[in-house]
């Protein structure tokens, strides 16, 4: 599966998408990339407990958060 092609198919969905992460159904990730010229709103550690947590239901998950 190409995780890379994926991601960019994601990213050109929508502007406003930011962040697009690819896990597999253990939790692993596959590919990971915030879109250029964007400012991360969580810090690393935020972004991994809550990656952490998405993880763990076993489900594709999305997460739309407005600020």
């Amino acid at each position: 599966m190409d995780h890379k092609k994926i991601y960019e198919d994601i990213m050109n969905s929508d502007p406003k998408i930011r962040l697009v992460t690819i896990c597999d159904l253990d939790g692993k990730i596959m590919h990971s990339g915030h879109r250029q010229g964007v400012t991360n709103l969580l810090t690393p550690e935020e972004s991994k407990n809550h990656s952490s947590l998405l993880s763990r239901h076993g489900k594709h998950a999305v997460n739309l958060r407005q600020k």
